[in-house]
């Protein structure tokens, strides 16, 4: 219609500014060797180089830095498509809300260097080659609502593998080895060492997170033993991808209930039950009867109120019935005694014998006193 035309004069500045900023980027993406594995890890090394002739201030988009949440699935990229034979994972991204996105100033040649996880994008990764597209929007100093500078897109080829127990065995232990890397936040120059050390520990957890494969079970217990800020982050991730793997497999359920009773905390016992609780998960009689047996306060507690209803799982046919409390016969009455013994019955205190001839005589002694207060006065 003619009034469309009215837009064109809003819309082709911003067409033209995006243009330009565009060409002064380059981005390209390759994948991760050792680390195209189905059912994950997947890993894409992603590098965003500046060509511009000028200094330019950009906002990085939530999980670009490094350090960014771990909630955030697309990881800042605006789109990412994969082959139909990829499932999408359904997890919330987490609460809405106002944020203030780090800047960062891109002087001409930087590079932005970040790392794409796609099994935290998708819970399915068969095997087989496959080309997956990112797509990447530059902005401004703005930020959200801003001016967007550049909408970049690249494609990666994928030969993705089937990994043997072995093979996932040793990538999983090489990965912890990375994780377990700690030390004291060092001074000097040896503080912006210290920080990649940092996004190094934090990528290599997001590389067993939402991992499709049993074997990585034992590796994310370690991570939620691991008390520090880097993995820290990562605890709420882990916990939700070992819940995940439990309801889908037997054993896994039993490693995550053995895990509790024997190295778990109590933030993993809250998590974990409240999980249990919402999704009205039934783990058997068996395990609902080692958790009622632990030594732990809170699992017990949390095992009582969480299966409450399930209290019928707890006695199986075979099972003796549990003996009732015994109680204290109640004894019959004197004359019914007697009927029944045939023996005179012996007197037996009554508690409460005594009321009524009690009451009585109050009466009496209150009539008493009222008389006499009637004769001394007329006398």
């Amino acid at each position: 219609m003619w009034f469309k035309a009215l837009y064109l004069p809003i819309i082709l500045p911003f067409w033209f500014i995006s243009a330009v900023y565009a060409s002064d980027f380059e981005m390209k993406a390759v994948p991760v060797e050792g680390r195209t594995i189905a059912g994950g890890p997947v890993v894409i090394d992603v590098s965003i180089r500046y060509t511009g002739r000028k200094p330019i201030v950009i906002t990085e988009a939530p999980g670009t830095g490094g350090t960014g949440s771990l909630t955030d699935m697309r990881q800042g990229f605006s789109a990412i498509q994969a082959p139909g034979g990829w499932k999408k994972r359904k997890v919330s991204t987490g609460q809405g809300g106002t944020f203030q996105f780090p800047k960062r100033r891109l002087q001409p040649g930087d590079v932005i260097r970040k790392k794409v996880f796609l099994h935290y994008c998708f819970s399915e990764i068969p095997a087989g080659k496959a080309t997956v597209e990112l797509s990447y929007p530059v902005a401004g100093r703005n930020g959200v609502g801003g001016k967007l500078l550049a909408k970049l897109s690249t494609k990666v080829e994928l030969d993705v593998v089937e990994g043997s127990p072995a093979e996932l065995h040793s990538l999983f232990s090489q990965t912890m080895k990375v994780v377990r890397d700690t030390g004291e936040t060092p001074k000097g120059k040896a503080h912006e060492e210290w920080l990649q050390s940092c996004v190094r520990r934090l990528n290599a957890c997001r590389q067993l997170i939402w991992v499709k494969h049993e074997s990585v079970l034992p590796f994310l217990f370690k991570i939620l033993q691991i008390q520090s800020a880097q993995v820290d982050a990562c605890h709420s991730e882990a916990r939700s991808s070992i819940y995940s793997l439990s309801t889908s497999s037997e054993s896994a359920l039993d490693g995550l209930v053995d895990y509790l009773l024997q190295s778990g905390k109590e933030s993993d016992a809250r998590f974990f039950f409240w999980k249990w609780k919402r999704d009205k998960v039934d783990i058997g009689r068996e395990r609902i009867l080692k958790l009622l047996q632990s030594e732990k306060p809170w699992i017990k507690d949390a095992a009582r109120e969480t299966f409450a209803e399930n209290t019928s799982q707890l006695q199986s046919p075979n099972d003796k019935p549990i003996p009732e409390q015994p109680t204290k016969p109640s004894q019959p009455e004197p004359k019914v005694r007697e009927a029944l013994t045939g023996k005179p019955s012996e007197a037996q205190p009554d508690s409460g014998n005594w009321l009524l001839p009690g009451m009585i005589g109050a009466v009496i002694v209150l009539a008493g006193v009222v008389i006499f207060l009637i004769l001394r006065r007329r006398g």
